[in-house]
């Protein structure tokens, strides 16, 4: 079982000699410690330096997360000769590729510096990618009054990278990191790679691999592994979601537990009787049970318990999403009074107004696009956009698990109405009609979906997409038979001036599952490993 925190050897480049000047300076990493360890809520509101940056959720970051890394800078010369050092040129450096895409360059902390881009020498950001520095200390300044000598005999200084957004496609991306600095008359760097794991975590009732909880790295192989913490004895994994700060959860019908990118534990009191999870953006998991909707304050880390939230009805909720609307957080979930909406405020839920009449409502059966202000919702083997139902083609249709709807505004729903009926519709072409997916070679999915979930990158490759299907006894004729999860690659096109996704792949089977993927969810985490 690997452990929290974990030191990454020193790896040092000399660029310049000398003979009798001590150089004994390391680096060193903390996998999951974020800045706001030390500093709670730093630079959660815009800061007076230029470019006004502003991180809003470290208001909501606890002190760990998998998005976070601790590195230390410290200076262990000592004896004769031994010179405290300093940071020069542009001081930090990270490059990292994503698919056909290289993201490097020098980083400062323009309001921990005191002054903004323009006043370096050299070009600097605080945002490469979707990575950024938190140098509270000033520990990689280079210019300006705030730049730090670190002592000889244990000076030290910590500065933090973080993830700011999930946007990244499923990949593990080595992420070199480089710090220049001087010691007597000589220029020297220290060098470590960390890496940016981005992985599908599947929860089922299979037993290999992971027995219950998967994960799917994007290797070339199309192999799901097995997850490398320590997992309990489950019986079976219902659900699973997501908080902002890269947490991920999984419900195994009676706890719910928490994976932090390294350990997995179950969380106390977790609510009976949970139709589906989903996190906010705002440091939350909200739960949807028989018997009302349960909030987790998973922002205030250790101290973080479940409740009852007021003003949402104690009666039974299938499903439930939170979306940031004007940085005020708008719950919708579905019940006795139908498709209804509220506002969100330490604890309760103010103002509940129906938006559709409905009854008999799926579990986990509703997907928001604030874009497009769309609401989609699912009841019994009915699928509605709004409060119109979309009509079904020559097949038919039994709902099942998450509903995806893309960035313009298309639905995909997966059925599990049996092996020789398609797996996966959509309402591209017709918007008022759902037909059956088909890949590149114009074939279906067949068998039962338990659901469908979508990766779509918001990065320069934003025109990609990536859809999974997830059930049993999958099956596309031409490639497979029997799988459990399956990857179908899309990308944006246009015909008659009209914008949509289209498959650029064939589906194609994740293997290794010996049985039923009940759901899925992206993880990302800065590690020291290259795998999970």
């Amino acid at each position: 079982m690997k452990k929290l925190f974990l030191l990454v050897p020193l790896i040092v480049t000399i660029i310049g000699c000398s003979g009798s000047t001590p150089n004994n300076v390391e680096l060193t990493v903390k996998q999951g410690v974020c800045v706001t360890s030390e500093y709670p809520g730093y630079e959660s509101t815009p800061y007076s330096v230029y470019p006004n940056y502003a991180f809003r959720t470290n208001a909501y970051t606890a002190e760990s997360s998998p998005y976070c890394m601790a590195l230390t800078l410290t200076n262990n010369n000592s004896g004769e000769n031994a010179n405290n050092i300093q940071v020069y040129q542009g001081g930090l450096s990270i490059s990292y590729a994503v698919e056909s895409n290289l993201y490097t360059g020098y980083m400062i902390d323009y309001n921990a510096a005191g002054i903004s881009p323009s006043y370096f020498n050299y070009y600097t950001n605080q945002i490469i990618g979707n990575m950024a520095l938190f140098d509270p200390d000033n520990c990689v300044t280079t210019q300006g009054i705030e730049v730090n000598t670190l002592s000889k005999e244990g000076g030290k200084c910590t500065f933090y990278l973080q993830i700011i957004s999930e946007s990244m496609p499923v990949g593990v991306y080595p992420l070199n990191v480089n710090v220049n600095y001087t010691n007597g008359n000589a220029n020297y760097s220290a060098a470590t790679t960390i890496y940016q794991q981005v992985g599908i975590l599947a929860g089922g009732d299979f037993t290999t691999p992971g027995n219950k909880l998967a994960v799917y790295n994007g290797n070339s192989q199309f192999n799901a592994e097995a997850l490398s913490a320590v997992l309990p004895n489950w019986s079976q994994i219902l659900l699973l979601a997501r908080d902002f700060t890269g947490n991920v959860y999984a419900y195994d019908g009676n706890t719910v537990y928490k994976y932090d990118g390294v350990n997995l534990s179950s969380i106390a009191n977790s609510p009976p009787n949970i139709n589906d999870l989903t996190g906010d953006s705002f440091g939350n998991l909200f739960a949807a049970t028989q018997n009302g909707v349960f909030v987790y304050n998973a922002s205030a880390g250790n101290n973080a318990t479940w409740s009852l939230v007021a003003g949402i009805p104690a009666s039974n909720i299938p499903s439930l999403r939170a979306e940031s609307e004007n940085l005020q957080n708008i719950v919708y979930f579905t019940g006795n009074g139908g498709v209804e909406s509220c506002l969100y405020n330490n604890g309760s839920c103010n103002g509940a107004s129906q938006l559709f009449s409905g009854s008999n409502f799926n579990n986990q059966a509703l997907a928001i696009n604030s874009t497009e202000k769309q609401i989609i919702w699912g009841s019994q083997s009915q699928v509605y956009n709004g409060g119109a139902p979309l009509s079904i083609s020559d097949y038919a249709i039994n709902q099942s698990g998450k509903i995806g709807v893309d960035k313009l505004g298309i639905i995909y729903v997966g059925s599990e109405s049996g092996l020789l009926n398609p797996a996966v519709f959509n309402n591209i072409g017709n918007l008022a009609t759902l037909s059956p997916l088909v890949d590149y070679s114009s074939n279906a999915l067949f068998g039962k979906s338990n659901g469908v979930y979508l990766r779509q990158t918001n990065y320069r490759t934003s025109s990609v997409m990536s859809l999974y299907s997830y059930g049993e006894r999958l099956s596309s004729l031409d490639l497979f038979t029997d799988q459990y999860l399956v990857l179908l690659a899309m990308n944006l096109q246009q015909q008659n001036s009209i914008n949509y996704y289209a498959a650029k792949s064939n589906w194609t089977a994740i293997n290794g599952f010996n049985s039923k993927v009940n759901d899925v969810i992206i993880s990302s985490r800065l590690s020291i490993e290259s795998k999970f």
